[in-house]
């Protein structure tokens, strides 16, 4: 799926400039000329980057949309590279301090602009990769690569199938599984098998990555049934 890179510029030769260069990259170019545009198309669109003009209009719209974006969690992840006329070092400061991933100063040269642009994206997609083998629970961090489990930031101790067990439940918060369907997962036995195994390896778990308190425990007992990771606490 193409990246989508919405550009805000009143400057209609960036436009064009902008719609060359990206989509000959492969990129999906959206265009807004002004603040209410970009900020409608923000809110309308998915929006991997944004390359935004640090004085809008001649004003200081720029900044007013780069700090409306760090402000709404739901796209303040957003990277911004901000294009702008003032290359003071105070102005870079400035603009790096109101959030902006990057700062280029006008003139630019457009080969410049996609290696920025393109290093954020390698950055971004090599934090999420790093990412995916970490688990986060509350005070709970389970690394699958390291086969490690912190609690409080202290490294604690299970034993294999006790660490296979949790990292079967965590990797699946709120989907509850059988006694007989973690049996036949984490230890490869049939559902004939005695399941009282499993209650003993949840209760030793639960032991060292829980809190004293009943509602502090993360793994939850479906009467009847098994067992589920909660996704908080709560």
């Amino acid at each position: 799926m193409k990246k989508r890179i919405l550009v805000i510029d009143d400057d209609e030769a960036i436009h064009k400039l902008m719609d060359f260069v990206l989509e000959k990259k492969k990129y999906q170019v959206l265009s807004a000329r002004t603040a209410e545009e970009a900020l409608e198309k923000i809110e309308r669109h998915f929006i991997d980057a944004i390359i935004l003009d640090r004085m809008l209009n001649l004003e200081d719209d720029g900044m007013y949309i780069l700090e409306h974006v760090r402000s709404k969690p739901e796209y303040s992840a957003v990277p911004v590279i901000v294009l702008s006329g003032k290359g003071e070092n105070q102005e870079r400061v400035f603009g790096l301090n109101c959030g902006a991933d990057d700062y280029i100063t006008k003139p630019f040269d457009k080969n410049e602009l996609l290696a920025r642009l393109e290093a954020i994206f390698r950055r971004i997609d090599l934090d999420r990769k790093q990412k995916t083998h970490v688990l986060c629970f509350g005070k709970i961090r389970i690394d699958t690569e390291q086969h490690k489990i912190w609690k409080n930031d202290k490294e604690i101790s299970l034993k294999p199938k006790e660490y296979d067990l949790l990292v079967k439940l965590a990797k699946n918060p709120g989907k509850v599984f059988s006694r007989e369907e973690i049996l036949e997962t984490v230890w490869g036995y049939e559902n004939s098998v005695e399941t009282r195994t499993v209650d003993v390896h949840i209760q030793k778990i639960r032991q060292k990555i829980s809190a004293d308190t009943e509602r502090d425990l993360w793994i939850e007992t479906i009467r009847g049934y098994g067992y589920r990771f909660k996704s908080k606490i709560d």
